[in-house]
């Protein structure tokens, strides 16, 4: 509805009767001889009133066809602004079509005009409106080719963008292929030269950085060559390569670094699975010294390990050291040893060949490499144990030699423990739970040193040497280092 401001300053439409603008022409029964002496020339005066009266209802009929026709053309024109507006955003937009719609719609109304004036008004309106139409629809449908033309090009690059990351050698041919397109858009005139080479320079700097990028991710070496080879690039995506590929290069040396770790890793691993699964076997000589050097998973280093394990073997006179037992055990548990190979090293230095066999799952359970729930309640029972058996406020530390003698009984006695209740499908944790009846400290005074120890350590122990024991000063690794045991 229009604005009251614009209603109210409509001009007005001239009514019929003033249009017309005649006299009744009734003529009164009580008139005189003289007027009805006048009667003809009323009568002639009444029908060139009656004539003109016509004329003027003609051209009243003709003003309203036209009013009708302007009406209607108004309603054609903003239905079909809406029709080409909605076909162009949905892309479906086809001005044949759009004029042949709007010819039905002005053959719908065609009938309804009556004169000759409203017919040639409504040929030289609907002409006009035609052309009008007919013009926007073709700019708008030349809008959606441009868009349409712009979305499958941009969607043909990317796709090809994609493609070269993977496989860099179809450049050129992907390369040739549209830019063969965008000669045909420029010579069949949808794009001017200026788009033309702006599709062009775009194409050069995708399908160029597509293409490095994909040399890059297997070979910077190769990527620098293809970039040295592109003369035409933008210089910021080139800019931008360079830095990539220095980029991927770094990258390659820390994945070549890792895949090298990873290799040694699996290596180390798949050896120390051999070392658990053979180890006893090589302790007692079922396993020869040919199958230790022919062996594909062992390395070099852990083969020279495994035979110096399988000469000692041969050696009976070899003793345990408790001192250096104990040592282990707390290593263990503190996390100081966390590799079989550090194990072996004791071996003849106050480990037997036999003492990894039960120590070897305590180091892969430390070293996090065997799931091992007891780790935390077993370290703090070690604890305890160490306290109790071998401590500064008590005889014990008199007797250094027999304290960790007994400290090693201790432990093996523990470890033979978790082994039979595991045979036996017991829970083996309840050793460590104060409140069960298996719990290992409750046994821990029968490894206390004894008065009889006591009396059979005496200094004229022919076996006992002064330094032996542990020297006024002196803690547990110097004595170990001064014995030659460090770990």
């Amino acid at each position: 509805m229009l604005p009251e401001s614009l209603r109210n300053n409509m001009p007005k439409i001239r009514t019929y009767e003033r249009q017309v603008g005649t006299p009744d022409p009734t003529i009164k029964s009580s008139a005189s001889p003289e007027a009805a002496g006048a009667f003809g020339k009323g009568l002639a005066t009444a029908a060139g009133a009656f004539s003109n009266a016509s004329d003027q209802f003609l051209k009243v009929a003709e003003d309203r066809e036209k009013t009708e026709v302007v009406k209607a053309l108004s309603t054609i024109e903003a239905n079909f602004d809406i029709k080409i507006r909605e076909q162009k955003d949905a892309g479906t937009l086809d001005t044949q079509k759009i004029q042949d719609e709007y010819k039905n719609e002005i053959n719908k109304i065609v009938g309804s005009v009556n004169t000759s004036a409203g017919k040639d008004y409504l040929d030289k309106q609907s002409t006009l409106l035609g052309n009008s139409l007919l013009k926007t629809s073709s700019l708008n449908q030349a809008q959606m080719f441009a868009e349409q033309d712009t979305t499958d090009f941009l969607g043909i690059i990317n796709t090809d963008y994609s493609g070269l990351l993977t496989n860099p050698l179809n450049h050129m041919k992907k390369l040739t292929r549209i830019q063969s397109l965008i000669k045909s858009k420029l010579d069949s005139k949808r794009i001017g030269q200026k788009e033309a080479d702006k599709f062009n320079q775009m194409a050069i700097d995708t399908y160029g950085d597509g293409a490095v990028r994909g040399f890059a991710r297997t070979s910077p070496k190769l990527a620098q060559m293809k970039l040295d080879s592109l003369d035409n690039l933008s210089p910021d995506v080139k800019k931008n390569l360079i830095s990539h590929i220095r980029t991927m290069e770094r990258a390659n040396k820390l994945k070549q670094k890792s895949d090298a770790a990873k290799i040694k890793e699996a290596r180390k691993i798949k050896s120390e699975n051999w070392q658990m699964q053979n180890y006893a076997r090589v302790v007692r000589n079922e396993i020869s010294v040919d199958e230790i050097l022919d062996s594909n998973e062992l390395l070099p280093q852990d083969k020279t390990r495994m035979l110096r394990i399988h000469e000692l073997s041969l050696n009976k006179s070899l003793k345990l050291d408790p001192l250096v037992f104990n040592k282990v055990i707390k290593d263990i548990q503190s996390g100081r040893i966390s590799d079989p190979s550090e194990l072996y090293e004791y071996v003849g230095k106050g480990l037997r060949p036999s003492d990894p066999t039960r120590l070897l799952p305590l180091v892969m359970n430390a070293a996090g490499r065997i799931n091992d729930p007891l780790k935390e309640s077993r370290s703090k029972v070690i604890q305890a144990a160490e306290k109790e058996i071998v401590s500064l406020d008590t005889l014990n530390w008199t007797m250094p030699v027999a304290a960790q003698k007994n400290l090693t009984d201790f432990y093996q006695f523990m470890l033979k423990e978790e082994d039979r209740l595991s045979q036996k499908g017991e829970d083996t944790s309840s050793l460590y739970d104060p409140s069960s009846k298996n719990y290992i400290l409750n046994k821990i005074d029968q490894f206390k040193v004894t008065s009889k120890q006591i009396l059979e350590n005496t200094i004229d122990d022919d076996d006992l040497k002064d330094d032996d024991l542990i020297q006024p000063g002196e803690d547990l690794d110097k004595y170990l280092e001064r014995k030659g045991l460090g770990g």
